[in-house]
């Protein structure tokens, strides 16, 4: 009676049928640049001066990030006279929807926000600005007696006098006439200055 299995022999072993996908490797198309002497995995050299496809492989990579070999870029891929021919898809809604204006579109400039309206200006409004306007001239004008009053009465200069003394001069009511009367003014309609008035008036004060 044979032996089931030969002595030194293994026994028979029964596996089950699996599909096998064998994945080509990956290649790269690259040549050595300023002399450089590389290897490929089958341990050839990449020769300088044409390109030739080696393995895609972490030397070859490195190789290239390093700057000691060159890959060739893949030129672009033309359209085909079928391609061309094909019109849009109609799910893309860029491509089927027509353009009205591209220029004008591309041009657009987005709008400033509007600033809040100014508001009208009220009888109210106009006649405390006129008053404002009418008090400044008022004040300068004044200034301008004040000073017409003080270089008058005080032919040989006021720097030795003092402001209170300056102040009674002008609101004298002689002198405060006399200016009046040589501008035409009454001076029942404009009241002489204060102490504030007749120091800027002297040049004591620049406020």
């Amino acid at each position: 009676m044979p032996w089931p299995h030969p002595p030194g022999a293994r026994p028979d072993v029964r596996v089950r049928s699996a599909t096998i996908k064998v994945t080509a490797p990956l290649m790269v198309e690259v040549r050595a640049v300023g002399g450089a002497v590389v290897y490929s995995s089958n341990d050839t050299e990449i020769p300088g001066d044409q390109f030739v496809h080696v393995e895609r492989t972490p030397h070859i990579m490195r190789a290239i990030r390093e700057g000691d070999l060159e890959q060739r870029s893949r030129p672009p891929e033309q359209p085909t006279a079928k391609d061309a021919a094909a019109p849009p898809k109609a799910s893309d809604p860029v491509a089927t929807a027509p353009s009205q204006n591209p220029t004008k579109q591309a041009t657009k400039v987005p709008k400033p926000a509007r600033s809040a309206p100014k508001r009208a200006a009220t009888p109210k409004r106009k006649a405390a600005k006129r008053r404002t306007k009418q008090a400044k001239r008022q004040d300068k004008l004044r200034r301008e007696m004040a000073r017409s009053i003080i270089e008058r009465v005080n032919p040989k200069g006021y720097a030795n006098r003092t402001i209170a003394h300056l102040t009674r001069q002008v609101r004298n009511e002689k002198n405060w006439k006399a200016e009046c009367e040589a501008r035409s003014i009454d001076p029942k309609d404009l009241e002489p200055q204060g102490r504030d008035t007749v120091a800027r008036a002297a040049g004591r004060r620049r406020d």
